[in-house]
């Protein structure tokens, strides 16, 4: 498992009509799974260690399940709770109740945002809406821990990258 990103400058949101504050709930980071095996990662957690929160825990269960292997075309093909590669994430029709187990597949990718949840890329979120949780002056670091919370992947980004 590796942090292979973090995006740090999300586009600028305005909250509420009367909130001069404006916030980039669109920041994620990218985690894959490199490995050769599958690996569970229910109770792994991410972390901005360089501040010290938050924290977020993955949990037991992908928020959006099960899955639905698409064609080059874009169709779907055949219902699955193992996706092999990279394909997207999404809610098969019918399905959306089926408890899928928080496991990423060689080759598998999802990204965890700040305050936004996207089904296609896993459907997590630190559903932090107090503001950034990557600093855009300066570098901050993430750290992703196994459940037994020893450190798996690091990664930083400079300053101004995307």
């Amino acid at each position: 498992m590796e942090i292979i990103k973090i995006h740090n400058r999300g586009t600028l949101t305005k909250i509420g009509c009367c909130n001069p504050l404006f916030y980039e709930l669109d920041e994620f980071v990218v985690i894959r799974n490199r490995g050769d095996t599958s690996q569970n990662i229910a109770g792994w957690s991410l972390t901005n260690v360089t501040r010290g929160y938050p924290t977020f825990r993955f949990p037991t269960l992908f928020p959006c399940i099960p899955y639905e292997i698409l064609s080059a075309e874009g169709e779907p093909v055949t219902y699955s709770t193992e996706p092999l590669d990279e394909t997207p994430m999404k809610p098969a029709n019918g399905l959306q109740g089926i408890p899928v187990p928080c496991t990423l597949y060689p080759g598998q990718t999802i990204l965890v945002f700040t305050d936004e949840v996207h089904c296609s890329s896993g459907g997590f979120s630190f559903n932090w809406a107090q503001g950034n949780i990557w600093n855009n002056e300066a570098t901050d670091t993430a750290v992703l821990y196994n459940s037994a919370g020893e450190e798996v992947s690091r990664r930083s980004y400079t300053v101004g990258s995307r």
